[in-house]
Parts: structure tokens; C-alpha cells; sequence
């Protein structure tokens, strides 16, 4: 096909609109193949339904017979059922709805199998009696089948009509479900449009249901079958029961006009059960508690009881008759009832009821006796109101009878009455009481009473007058002098008096006011002039109100100048119920003391906290803030202040963190009680720190009397205190015991002391000097970081003198001194005095000393205690010449000195091996320093002369010595007689420990010079390991090896390398082999103890020479123990055929036969000894040539 740029063609054109056609009729087609089919399957669908099996499934479902007008099916293939109706047992109609819609399974549906899915009730109309209530639930019933669908309830609206056919109560608009259950089981669930929740399920004999925010009145009218129409909406209860067994129990909360509270109901079959609950609110009684009430079946009626209640204070019992429908009888009976007046009275109470519900009449009787009064009173209870009671107050001189009469419908009242004398109820009162109460309607009073005068105890009333009628009230009358006037409307009467008070502290006058002001009564104070010894009180401002329910306070304050405390008072209409509070904020105490007339100085700070005051009592508690005395900082106090009725006041205050001058924070706490003139003031701390001394848990209490002798009481520390202190005398006594009293940080003892003190202390004499004294055991006593042990103490202070001594001890008890120096014995004293502000002086004596069974002279050391250590300090030691260090002994110690010919051995106490004298200077700090001159010195029984010495000793010993003579060491003069030479030596480490080196230089022997000698070792014990041993040797001579001084005995290995055998034979301390020259190679070994020498050697023998003769090398073995023995074999013995070839050297030892054709020299053997060796030819043996013709 072509097509042009101006479009396609005619024929192109006419495709595309055949091809369109054709779709829409294929569309349209397929669309109407799926209508066909759609009503094809709801025909067929509707074919496989029998309106007999639809009715049977769901009457089986839903437990009830049903009856509706007809069925189809929607058009998504629900089944909808119209006009629907469930029936009761007397095929009544109990629930209605227009429409029902019910899914089921189609594809079975089609197979004539009807399977239910989900049934939805719309808008249900369900209409309940107590009559149909009974048929439903009344009907016989076995276990339920299994349900797997949801059966769905949507806006449920329902009725409950009373006797009369009329609605008690409805609800509308809930929703809810029956989910699907299996067999026996059920479960149902609804909600209300306010979110009131009904929850219900059963199984296997067991069912729950629980109720939140659900309306009283129609669950009580679906329990009862009753109406009551008192209950509102807002009664509510939330509510869980469960009935086992046919045993119900139920826990509620309810929110009721009657009654809010918790309650508990249990069920027995049978319908015997209980209601408790532990307390709640009774409207228009009030709080109630531990309610309990029994009741059971009794033939047509029930019993009811015995039931209790706490009101009021008073324990209340229950019980009651319910006969039939109609009649009632009943008893409430409270043994001890507590009055509001008189106070501490209680009054026995009952009250008997019976009557009719039919009628609305109930006839009672009330008594009531609180010895020596009693009451009773009879009448009838009924719709019309109170027709007639009679009722006579019993005293204990006789009675008052009158009678009322009250109209409900037009709110007449009349009471009638005997004139009262007050004698005869109130013994010790006089007084005549006359006149009427009439009420005609609600408003038209005609009420008139009076009383000439009444007079008792302290109290006078005159001409007592009040009348109420139309216009409104008046009267009046005289109390104690002081005029009440009555005056107001008839519904807001007013009093008016006019105080004055006039006693030996409280002055002055005071206007009240007491008013009725809608239905309230409002009491105030209108005008107040009052003083205490003199000095005005605070005033009081705002009202009380009183009500129904009680008494409460409205802006009630106390104020004055700067001063104001707000006060809440509430009360009911007992004094016993009455209680004031008030509340203080940060009140200045000096504000306060002017309040009540009083005057502080010196003392500052603000007061907060709660008072409460009641008949029962009064109480403070609150807080000290910012307290000072002066200017010391007291820090912030509470404070409880109690007052109960009839018993002493008692007032406390505490601070958890005083701080004191040189002590910390302690815990402080003062109690005084009324009566007692001495308060008691505690002072405790978990870790008292007194001046940074760390005294541990303390604890002081102490009877304060200001004008005398205070008792005290305490420990602290470790320290028990008991006595008195005098605070007008200013004087003390006090005494105590010590037991682990901490001395680590005491002022006045050398730094680094610690231990425990155990013994007495006592104190007495004035405050500022008292004289005191302690004695006992200083147990771990450690002093200058030494641990002395435990030592026995005396202290004293009087003034401004301190002396504390130790001892005398024997030395062996010092822990210190017997760690360091086990075998040091003697007897220690030490002293130690402080004078005024001058710092302490110490004074030490160490007396009949012996160390290592050997006597060391005595010993003596004094001071000044600083705060680092001991100052000044002079050690004296009484060897010969006297040694004194001087300097300073603590933390830290510098102690010099000078040697002048001291004997080392006296020095050194004999622990170290050394004799001889020293000169020179001395010092002891962190370490041992002395640099000086020592004669005569010996170490360990070798001489070593005299010489100069470098000594050091602090974590380790150091030592340099030079000068020294080679002729002073006995252990080279033994070996090597008349040598000379200088040595030096150093030696590094612990006394037990040691390395060092001797060097011998300069060395001359016989004539010769002897070669240099350094030795380097290392001790261990009694023996030093010699890691070099060099001689200066050509070449040098090296060996290893050990030594024992103390028996001069020496061993060494080494290797020669080429020395001479002249070198090696001068050092062996004896002459060369005669006409023997070689040099030598190999190992050897070499023991020497005194004067025996031992010596081993095998090795190469090179460039010998005997007499002359080169022989060349060999093999030479030796031992000299100490003969020498040994043998050097040649490696190319020397051949001889003819004597004219021998060497002249030679031929002195040939043989002199001239028979030999040819000899063969072999070695040389070795003989004597190393002092004097000897060396003979080894031949080989000879070749006999004998001459013949």
C-alpha cells in the first residue's frame, strides 16, 4: 500500500472503520454472554436453595425459631432474608429486623450442599421482659453445636419493658458479634456508642462475662426484673463475673448515686450468696467500711443477714426478713457508737423496721442511750410523709417527751413539746427552756422560743430569745456579758456576738459573725483585738463554712505586720472530725518570734512547713532554712513538733549534714519533751574527720542544762565518754574507754604513725584546761612507716603541756626492729612532749642492747616532731669514739655525721664481714652514703690494708675501694710471697647478693713484672662465681671459675692460646721446665686451696725447644696433685743413624755405647713438682747394628 503526503487512502479509511464496527459488536457480545451468565448462576443458585433447608440452618444456628417473609439473592450473590423474626417459647416475636444478609459458600451451594459463612443481623429490634427474660433463659437446653461463621449484629436497638408493658430503659445503636465457636462453646461481644463494653463467653460448664462503663439500672433490671428509675446514665459499673458450676462470683467497681466503691458478690445455686466490700461512699452517710451482708432463700421470702458495716467509727450489724413480695422486717443495731457531743462519749443505737412494699408503709422504732441519757422515739414511715412520732429524752433526773408531725405533699411540720429543764439532763445547770416550732407550706414559720437564763459552770446566759415567722429572724441574748444578736432572712439567719475576753494572759475583745448563706453556715471573724501577756496577736481572716457533709475553712489566714500563715481548716459536725492546717513558706524566724512576742538575737533563718491541729492533738513539721548563730553556719534544720490530747508535747529537730568547725558534716538532732527542763541533743557521724583526723562512727549525746550540770554520753572512734559537763561552772568530768581508737593522723605523733589505742581516758577541770589523762596498749603501733608492735602507752595534758610515753619494751617486741634485726635484744623508751604552740619533742633511749649474743653499745635519739617528720633530730650511738648523725628522721630522712676511727665491726653490728677503722664523712638519706679512708681493713678474713672507699647503699649496697696494697691481701701473698701491686675493687648489690670486681696493677714478683690481674664476679651465699678471670698475659690468659674466701680455695677453668711456657710456670708460682721453651694450646683446669695447687692440661704442644734443639710440636698431658706428672710426645719423633749428626746439645744424654746404628727421640716426660719440675728424653727403642767381618 502507498501512501501519499496527502494521506491515506479512500480504501485505508474504509478498513479502519470495519475494523471498529467489528470490535464493538465482539465487546457487546462478550458483555452479554456475562449477563446471561451472572443471571444464568443467581437462577441457578437460587434453584439450589429450598426455603425449608434455609430455615432449618438457620434456626439450628441461631437456637430459636425464625419466621421471615422471603429471600433472594443480591446481586454479589449475598442471600438477603426480609422481615425477619425470632420467636420465644410462646412463638412471641422477640427480636425483629427489616433485613438480614447471610454469605454462604456458592460452589457448594451449587451442588445443593447450603453452607453458611457470615450472617449479618441489620438493625435488630430486641424487646425484653422479666417475663420473656425468664422464658429465654429458662428454656431447656443441651450442649451447642460448633458454629464456623460470625454471626454480626449491626445497630442492635433494644427495650426492656416493666410489669405494665411500658419502657424502663432502651439502648440504640450498638454493635457487636457472635464470633464462630466450636461445640460447646459460645462467645459474644458488644459496644455501645459511649464505649460501653459487654463481654461474654462460655465453655465446658464455665461462663464469663465482663461489663465496662455499663449502666446500673439496667443491668440491676435485668437481675431483678425491676425498674429503677432513681439510676441515671452516669451510674455505671465495670464488671467481671464467671459462673462455675452454677456458682456465680463477681467483682465490680461501681459509680453510683447510692454507692462508689468496690464490690463483690458470690452466688451459691440455690441463691444463697454474700455482698463485701471493703469500703466505700454511701450518699448522704458518707465513707463506710468493711461491708459484709449475708443473704439465703427461705421458703417464699428471703433472709437477709447477718450483715456488717463500719460507719463513723461505730461497727454496725444487719439483719432482715423479706416474706413473699411484700412484707419486710428488719433490725440495724451499733453497740458503741462514738458521739459528737459530749466528747469521748459513745451511745448503744438500734433501729427496727417493718412494714410493706404494697402499701409504702414502714413503721419504726429508734433508740438510742449514751449513759446518762436515752432516747426513743416511735412513728410510721409513709408515702404522705410522717403522720405522728412520739419521742422522750431520757436524764438523769428525769425526761422530755414531745411529738412531730410532718406532711410530705404540703410540707407542714408541728412539733410539740414540754417546757425543757436543763437540770434535769445537765447536772450543776439551771435553766427553763419554752416555747413552739409550727411550719404551714414550705416558708411560713411560726417558731418562738425562750429561755429567761441558763447558767452553769463558768458560763451565764440571759434572756435567750428567738423567733422565726414570715419577715424573717430576731432575737438575741447575753453570754457571759458579751451581747448575741439574731437577725436575716428566714432562709440566712445571722448571729452576731461580741466577745471580750478578759484572763491573766489573754486580753481584748473579738466581733463573730455566724450566717446561713444558701443552705451554707459562714463563720467569721468581723472584728478582733486580742493580745497575749501584752503583745498583740496575730488576726485571723477568711470564714468558716459549714455544710451538709461538714465544716471547711475559705481563705482562712493568720496575719500580722509582715506575718502570714494560710489556713485550711475541714470538719463535719463532730469536734473529734475537726482538724487546721497551715502551711509556712520561708518565713523569717525573726517575723515569727514577733507574731507571738517574742524576741531572737544572733539568730537568722526562714522557717517552712505544715502545722495540723486537732481534738486529737496539734503538729509541726517543716524546716529551718539558712540557719545562723552569729555568723556560724548551722545549715538547714527540720523540725516536728507534736502535741497529742492529754499526753506532753514533744518537739525534735534534726540536721542530716551540720557542719562543724573542724570536725564535717555530723548528724544532729535535738528532743525535748514538756516536763523535761533538759532537752537532749545527739550528735552522730558514720565517719567523724576532726581536724583531718579520721575518727571513724561517732555518737554523743548529751542532757542539756543550761543552768547546770549536763549529762553526757557517746562514743566516737573507738572512744566511750561518759560524765558531765557544767555550763554555768563551765567545768567537766568526764571519763571513758578506749578499744580500737584509730591513731593514724593525731596531732602531735611523727608522720606515718598508725595503730590502735585500748585502755582508759579521763577528763576533768575547767573547759579551757581540763587536765587528761590515757593509759592502756598501743596495739599495731607503726611509726616513720615502721611497725613497732604493740607497746604500752601513758598520755597526759594539762594546760598547755603534753607528754605521752612509751615503754620501756623490750626490744624483741617490736615488730619493726625484730623483722630487720631478729638477733637485736634491749629495752626501749621513748617520750614525747608538747609545750604551748611549740611543736612536740621526741626523746628515745635503746638501753642494754645485744645483737647476735654480742653486747652493742647503747643508743639514744631526740627531736622535734614536725609535720613531715622529725626535726633537729641527733642520733647518738656510744661506740668508740662516740657516733652522732644529725639531721632530719620522717617521710623524709637526711641524717650525717663523722667517723673518726670507728670500728667497723662495731659500725656494721658484726652483720657484715669487715674489721678495720673508718674516716671520714657519713650520711644517711634515702640511702647509706660514706666517703672516706679505711685502715687495716680485712673482708672476710683476707687484709686488704688501708685504702679509700666510696659507699652507697639504698635499694642496693654499692662500693668502689682504691689504694689498696697487694701486700696487705693475705690471699695473694700466700701464693705469691713478697708480690706488689695496688688494687682496687667494686662491688654492687645486697649484702646476701653481690657483683663486683678486684684489679691488681703494677704488679712486680721476685724481681719480675707480674702481669695485671682483673677478676669479675657475682656472690651467691658463701661462694663468689668468677665470670672473668684475665691475666695480662701475651696473649692475655682468660678463665672462669669460683671462690670461697673463707677457706682460700679457688677454682678455674680456661684455654690457653699461645702463652709461653715461662709465663705459665711464673704463675703457677714456680720456675720454667730446665732447657724447655714451647708455647701451648689447649684447655686446663686449676684448684688451689692454701698452699696445694692442683692443675690438669692436654693440648698441643708448639715451637719447642730443648737445649737448644728445635723439637717442633707435640701432645702435651700433665697433672700436678701435687707432684707433676706427664709426658709430651712429639708428632715427628727425631731420627739419629749417626752420632756425628747428634746435636751438641744432645749428646750429653745419648748413650755412650757407640753400638747404635740409628736412635729415634720420641717426647720429653715430665717429673718433681710444679715449684721444681724435671724434664728426661723418652727414647725409642734402639736398632742393634753389630759390625762383622
Amino acid at each position: 500500500m502507498v501512501i501519499s503526503r496527502e494521506g491515506p487512502t479512500r480504501a485505508g479509511r474504509a478498513g479502519r472503520r470495519w475494523a471498529i464496527k467489528g470490535l464493538h459488536k465482539a465487546l457487546l457480545g462478550t458483555a452479554g454472554l456475562g449477563l446471561l451468565s451472572l443471571v444464568g448462576l443467581r437462577w441457578a443458585l437460587q434453584r439450589q436453595i429450598p426455603a425449608h433447608l434455609l430455615q432449618g440452618e438457620l434456626e439450628k444456628s441461631l437456637g430459636y425459631p425464625i419466621h421471615y417473609q422471603g429471600f433472594h439473592l443480591s446481586w454479589d450473590g449475598r442471600l438477603v432474608l426480609d422481615k425477619v423474626e425470632l420467636l420465644d417459647p410462646e412463638q412471641k416475636p422477640f427480636l425483629k429486623m427489616d433485613r438480614a444478609q447471610l454469605d454462604f459458600d456458592r460452589n457448594r451451594a451449587l451442588h445443593g450442599d447450603f453452607v453458611l459463612q457470615r450472617l449479618l443481623l441489620e438493625q435488630p429490634d430486641l424487646e425484653l421482659s422479666g417475663k420473656r427474660w425468664k422464658l429465654l433463659a429458662g428454656k431447656p437446653k443441651g450442649p451447642s453445636k460448633a458454629r464456623a461463621f460470625p454471626l454480626v449484629l449491626q445497630s442492635l436497638d433494644m427495650r426492656w419493658l416493666d410489669e405494665k408493658g411500658q419502657v424502663a430503659w432502651q439502648i440504640q445503636d450498638w454493635q457487636g458479634s457472635f464470633p464462630p465457636v466450636g461445640a460447646g462453646e459460645w462467645k459474644l461481644g458488644l459496644q455501645g456508642p459511649h464505649q460501653e463494653v459487654v463481654e461474654a463467653s462460655g465453655a465446658s460448664g464455665k461462663t464469663t462475662l465482663k461489663l465496662d462503663k455499663f449502666p446500673v439500672a439496667r443491668l440491676a433490671t435485668v437481675a431483678t426484673g425491676a425498674a429503677y428509675p432513681n439510676l441515671g446514665e452516669k451510674d455505671q459499673v465495670d464488671l467481671t463475673a464467671q459462673l462455675v458450676d452454677g456458682a456465680w462470683h463477681v467483682e465490680s467497681q461501681l459509680r453510683s448515686s447510692p454507692f462508689t466503691g468496690p464490690l463483690t458478690l458470690d452466688l451459691q445455686p440455690g441463691r444463697k450468696g454474700r455482698l463485701a466490700s471493703p469500703g466505700g461512699v454511701l450518699t448522704g452517710l458518707g465513707a463506710v467500711e468493711k461491708i459484709g451482708l449475708d443473704f439465703a432463700p427461705t421458703g417464699a421470702g428471703w433472709k437477709v443477714g447477718p450483715g456488717q458495716l463500719r460507719w463513723r467509727g461505730g461497727d454496725w450489724k444487719m439483719t432482715g426478713q423479706i416474706e413473699g413480695e411484700d412484707r419486710f422486717s428488719g433490725q440495724l443495731v451499733c453497740a458503741a457508737f462514738p458521739l459528737a457531743w459530749p466528747p469521748a462519749k459513745k451511745a448503744d443505737l438500734s433501729v427496727d423496721v417493718r412494714g410493706s412494699a404494697e402499701r409504702q408503709q414502714a413503721d419504726f422504732e429508734l433508740r438510742a442511750a449514751a449513759a446518762p441519757w436515752s432516747l426513743q422515739a416511735r412513728g410510721t414511715l409513709l408515702r404522705e410523709g410522717l403522720p405522728k412520732v412520739s419521742w422522750r429524752v431520757t436524764g438523769p433526773q428525769g425526761s422530755w417527751p414531745g411529738q412531730l408531725a410532718w406532711n410530705a405533699k404540703n410540707g407542714d411540720l408541728r412539733i410539740d413539746f414540754e417546757p425543757l429543764e436543763v437540770s434535769r439532763f445537765l447536772p450543776g445547770w439551771k435553766g427553763r427552756l419554752d416555747g413552739k416550732v409550727v411550719r404551714q407550706g414550705a416558708d411560713n414559720w411560726d417558731l418562738h422560743l425562750s429561755m429567761p437564763l441558763l447558767s452553769g459552770p463558768s458560763t451565764q446566759v440571759k434572756a435567750l430569745q428567738v423567733d422565726l415567722d414570715r419577715k424573717g429572724w430576731s432575737g438575741g441574748a447575753t453570754w457571759n456579758g458579751s451581747p448575741l444578736v439574731l437577725s436575716g432572712a428566714p432562709a440566712e439567719p445571722v448571729v452576731r456576738a461580741q466577745i471580750k475576753v478578759k484572763e491573766p494572759d489573754l486580753n481584748g475583745s473579738l466581733d463573730l459573725k455566724l450566717a446561713l448563706v444558701k443552705s451554707r453556715l459562714r463563720l467569721e471573724a468581723e472584728k478582733q483585738q486580742l493580745s497575749w501577756r501584752g503583745t498583740r496577736l496575730p488576726e485571723v481572716k477568711g470564714a468558716l463554712v459549714g455544710e451538709r457533709s461538714g465544716w471547711k475553712s475559705e481563705g482562712l489566714e493568720v496575719a500580722l505586720s509582715g506575718f502570714r500563715l494560710p489556713l485550711e481548716a475541714t470538719g463535719g459536725w463532730t469536734p473529734s472530725s475537726w482538724k487546721v492546717s497551715g502551711q509556712l513558706k520561708a518565713q523569717s524566724l525573726t517575723t515569727l518570734a514577733a507574731a507571738v512576742g517574742s524576741k531572737v538575737s544572733g539568730v537568722s533563718g526562714k522557717a517552712s512547713g505544715r502545722l495540723q491541729a486537732s481534738l486529737a492533738g496539734a503538729e509541726f513539721s517543716g524546716e529551718v532554712q539558712q540557719l545562723k548563730q552569729g555568723e556560724q553556719d548551722l545549715g538547714n534544720w527540720k523540725v516536728t513538733a507534736r502535741k497529742a490530747t492529754g499526753k506532753k508535747a514533744e518537739v525534735r529537730l534534726s540536721n542530716p549534714a551540720l557542719t562543724v568547725p573542724q570536725v564535717g558534716k555530723v548528724q544532729a538532732q535535738v528532743d525535748w519533751q514538756e516536763g523535761k527542763s533538759r532537752p537532749q541533743v545527739s550528735l552522730t557521724a558514720p565517719a567523724l574527720n576532726v581536724a583531718g583526723l579520721k575518727l571513724g562512727k561517732a555518737r554523743v549525746a548529751l542532757q542539756w542544762d543550761p543552768a547546770g550540770a549536763s549529762q553526757v554520753e557517746g562514743e566516737f572512734g573507738g572512744v566511750s565518754l561518759n560524765g558531765w559537763v557544767d555550763s554555768k561552772k563551765k567545768t567537766l568530768a568526764l571519763q571513758g574507754k578506749l578499744a580500737g581508737f584509730k591513731l593514724a593522723g593525731l596531732p602531735g605523733l611523727p608522720p606515718g604513725t598508725s595503730g590502735s589505742l585500748q585502755g582508759q581516758w579521763r577528763a576533768q577541770g575547767p573547759w579551757t584546761g581540763p587536765v587528761v589523762e590515757v593509759s592502756g596498749q598501743a596495739l599495731g603501733l607503726k611509726v616513720l612507716g615502721s611497725m613497732l608492735g604493740d607497746l604500752t602507752v601513758h598520755a597526759s595534758h594539762q594546760g598547755e603541756e603534753s607528754h605521752l610515753t612509751v615503754g620501756p619494751i623490750l626490744v624483741q617486741q617490736v615488730d619493726a626492729l625484730a623483722a630487720k634485726l631478729p638477733a637485736l635484744k634491749g629495752r626501749l623508751t621513748a617520750e614525747l612532749v608538747k609545750k604551748g604552740s611549740s611543736a612536740p619533742a621526741l626523746s628515745a633511749t635503746l638501753q642494754d642492747v645485744f645483737l647476735n649474743d654480742r653486747v652493742v653499745p647503747d643508743a639514744s635519739l631526740k627531736g622535734t616532731v614536725g609535720a613531715t617528720g622529725l626535726s633537729d633530730a641527733q642520733l647518738s650511738w656510744q661506740v668508740n669514739p662516740p657516733l652522732v648523725l644529725r639531721g632530719q628522721i620522717g617521710l623524709l630522712t637526711q641524717l650525717s655525721g663523722e667517723l673518726q676511727g670507728q670500728s667497723l665491726e662495731a659500725i656494721t653490728a658484726g652483720k657484715l664481714p669487715l674489721q678495720g677503722q673508718a674516716f671520714g664523712k657519713f650520711t644517711y638519706g634515702s640511702g647509706l652514703v660514706f666517703d672516706g679512708e679505711l685502715r687495716n681493713l680485712a673482708v672476710s678474713g683476707q687484709k686488704f690494708g688501708q685504702g679509700k672507699l666510696t659507699l652507697a647503699f639504698q635499694d642496693k649496697l654499692h662500693v668502689e675501694g682504691s689504694g689498696f696494697e697487694a701486700a696487705g691481701v693475705g690471699l695473694l701473698q700466700q701464693r705469691y710471697p713478697g708480690l706488689q701491686g695496688q688494687l682496687s675493687f667494686q662491688c654492687d648489690g645486697q649484702p646476701s647478693n653481690q657483683q663486683g670486681g678486684l684489679k691488681l696493677r703494677g704488679g712486680s714478683w721476685r724481681g719480675k713484672a707480674f702481669p695485671d690481674v682483673t677478676v669479675e664476679g657475682k656472690g651467691d651465699g658463701n661462694s663468689w662465681l668468677l665470670s672473668k678471670v684475665q691475666l695480662g698475659l701475651n696473649p692475655p690468659l682468660n678463665a672462669y671459675g669460683r671462690m670461697w674466701p673463707a677457706t682460700n680455695r679457688m677454682e678455674l677453668r680456661g684455654r690457653l692460646e699461645g702463652q709461653s711456657l715461662a709465663d705459665l710456670a711464673l704463675l703457677s708460682g714456680g720456675q720454667a721446665p730446665p732447657d724447655l721453651a714451647a708455647r701451648l694450646y689447649g684447655d686446663f683446669g686449676l684448684t688451689a686451696q692454701q698452699q696445694q695447687v692442683g692443675l690438669q692440661y692436654g693440648g698441643q704442644v708448639r715451637d719447642m725447644l730443648y737445649r737448644g734443639v728445635g723439637l717442633g710440636n707435640g701432645q702435651l698431658e700433665l697433672k700436678a696433685d701435687p707432684g707433676l706428672d706427664g709426658q709430651l710426645e712429639l708428632a715427628q719423633p727425631m731420627e739419629i743413624s749417626r752420632l756425628a749428626e747428634v746435636p751438641a746439645g744432645l749428646k750429653q744424654v745419648l748413650p755412650a755405647a757407640g753400638i747404635l746404628g740409628a736412635i729415634r727421640l720420641r717426647g720429653v716426660k715430665l717429673g718433681g713438682t710444679l715449684d721444681n719440675p724435671s724434664v728426661s728424653p723418652l727414647w725409642a727403642a734402639p736398632q742393634l747394628r753389630l759390625p762383622f767381618p
